[in-house]
Protein backbone atom coordinates (compact mmCIF):
# COMPACT_ATOMS: atom_id res chain seq x y z
CA UNK A 1 0.00 0.00 0.00
CA UNK A 2 2.76 2.45 0.87
CA UNK A 3 4.87 1.97 -2.25
CA UNK A 4 2.05 2.89 -4.67
CA UNK A 5 1.14 5.74 -2.31
CA UNK A 6 4.71 7.08 -2.56
CA UNK A 7 4.52 6.92 -6.32
CA UNK A 8 1.13 8.65 -6.43
CA UNK A 9 2.10 11.57 -4.19
CA UNK A 10 5.63 11.68 -5.62
CA UNK A 11 7.27 11.63 -2.19
CA UNK A 12 9.72 9.22 -0.59
CA UNK A 13 7.82 8.74 2.66
CA UNK A 14 6.17 5.58 1.38
CA UNK A 15 9.52 3.99 0.63
CA UNK A 16 10.79 5.03 4.05
CA UNK A 17 7.73 3.52 5.71
CA UNK A 18 7.91 0.20 3.85
CA UNK A 19 11.64 -0.28 4.40
CA UNK A 20 11.77 0.85 8.04
CA UNK A 21 8.70 -1.16 9.01
CA UNK A 22 10.09 -4.32 7.45
CA UNK A 23 13.56 -3.89 8.91
CA UNK A 24 12.21 -2.86 12.30
CA UNK A 25 9.89 -5.85 12.57
CA UNK A 26 12.64 -8.29 11.60
CA UNK A 27 15.09 -6.74 14.06
CA UNK A 28 12.74 -6.70 17.05
CA UNK A 29 11.43 -10.18 16.16
CA UNK A 30 14.95 -11.53 16.43
CA UNK A 31 16.19 -9.37 19.33
CA UNK A 32 13.17 -9.63 21.63
CA UNK A 33 11.76 -13.15 21.23
CA UNK A 34 9.92 -13.06 24.56
CA UNK A 35 8.34 -9.66 23.89
CA UNK A 36 7.57 -9.89 20.19
CA UNK A 37 4.00 -8.71 20.43
CA UNK A 38 4.91 -5.50 22.26
CA UNK A 39 8.09 -4.84 20.27
CA UNK A 40 6.46 -5.25 16.85
CA UNK A 41 3.58 -3.03 17.94
CA UNK A 42 6.05 -0.38 19.07
CA UNK A 43 7.78 -0.48 15.68
CA UNK A 44 4.45 0.14 13.95
CA UNK A 45 3.59 3.05 16.23
CA UNK A 46 6.98 4.72 15.81
CA UNK A 47 7.11 4.35 12.04
CA UNK A 48 3.51 5.57 11.64
CA UNK A 49 4.22 8.55 13.90
CA UNK A 50 7.26 9.55 11.85
CA UNK A 51 5.38 9.08 8.57
CA UNK A 52 2.39 11.12 9.71
CA UNK A 53 4.64 13.91 10.97
CA UNK A 54 6.50 14.08 7.63
CA UNK A 55 3.23 14.11 5.68
CA UNK A 56 1.92 16.88 7.95
CA UNK A 57 5.02 18.97 7.27
CA UNK A 58 4.67 18.33 3.54
CA UNK A 59 1.01 19.37 3.61
CA UNK A 60 1.84 22.57 5.49
CA UNK A 61 4.61 23.41 3.03
CA UNK A 62 2.31 22.87 0.06
CA UNK A 63 -0.50 24.84 1.67
CA UNK A 64 1.85 27.70 2.53
CA UNK A 65 3.29 27.85 -0.97
CA UNK A 66 -0.21 27.78 -2.51
CA UNK A 67 -1.38 30.62 -0.26
CA UNK A 68 1.74 32.68 -0.99
CA UNK A 69 0.98 32.84 -4.73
Amino acid sequence: MWLPFAWIIEHGIGYFFAIMRTMGVVIVWLCFPEHRFEAVSLVFVIVYAISLYVMKLRFRAQTFSANAK
